[in-house]
């Protein structure tokens, strides 16, 4: 199926079959057998996601990723830094079928993949204090791609809520600009992922975290504040609601 897959000039449906097929075997077979693999299967999956590529054809290879992150992540720790700027970049597809893909792609290698290299890779994609761009900036460029800002701090959301506090106090320092830089920006969509990803790392780091957001305007910690006491009374009412039931049961 890779020898296959290597021919680029494989009709649409048998790549897409044949990465399905892969999908499967990713999903269903153990550690071992993907380690001589993963490199010539990130190879092919990579000519899948190139814009030359038929949608349901890059609607596949995404679906691959998917199932690499989670069931051999270890194999795809190794690939952080190939995959997930393409994987952002497929975000802004014309095509929502792989649109959808990419989302669920980046959702499985946010929660399954090595935090670390996950934040290493997330990270350089926010701009710089201050920077102006970021202020207007929907897409950016990341490894010569345009990629989606919001969509990449809701990953950076995603993955600092894994993350011990203890780690994530050593990189707070190093997310924090990048995040104040798009707190200034025009578009709403860019401000709420910024507020909704401060509430995942308060969740982490408790108030420790709110010397840190001094820079922030007045009116801009108050709605972070506000955003963090909603986040807090919901998870207090769903393990509220767990004691509840789980006493009901035993009754």
């Amino acid at each position: 199926m890779l020898r296959a897959l290597g021919l680029f000039s494989t009709a649409p449906e048998l790549r897409t079959e044949a990465l399905r097929q892969i999908g499967a075997l990713v999903e269903a077979s153990p550690p071992a057998t993907w380690r001589e693999y993963t490199g010539q299967l990130m190879v092919v999956v990579m000519e899948g996601l190139g814009q030359e590529a038929q949608p349901q054809v890059r609607e596949q290879a995404l679906g691959v990723l998917s199932r690499m992150a989670e069931f051999q992540a270890e194999a795809m720790n190794e690939y952080v830094e190939l995959v997930l700027p393409r994987a952002l970049h497929a975000c802004a597809d014309p095509n929502k079928s792989v649109q959808q893909a990419s989302d669920g792609c980046l959702v499985a290698m946010c929660s399954h993949l090595d935090t670390h290299r996950m934040l290493d890779n997330l990270q350089p994609i926010l701009p710089p204090v201050g920077a102006e761009a970021a202020q207007d900036s929907f897409m950016v460029e990341f490894q010569h791609m345009q990629v989606s800002l919001p969509v990449a701090i809701r990953c950076i959301s995603q993955v600092a809520a894994r993350m011990p506090a203890e780690t994530l106090m050593r990189r707070t320092p190093l997310i924090l600009p990048g995040l104040f830089s798009c707190f200034l920006s025009s578009r709403s969509e860019l401000r709420k992922a910024v507020v909704f990803c401060l509430v995942e790392m308060y969740l982490v780091l408790g108030d420790w975290l709110m010397p840190h957001l001094a820079p922030l305007t007045h009116t801009q910690l108050k709605l972070v504040t506000l955003y963090i006491e909603r986040r807090t009374k919901i998870l207090k009412g769903t393990e509220s609601s767990r004691h509840t039931n789980g006493g009901a049961i035993h009754q």
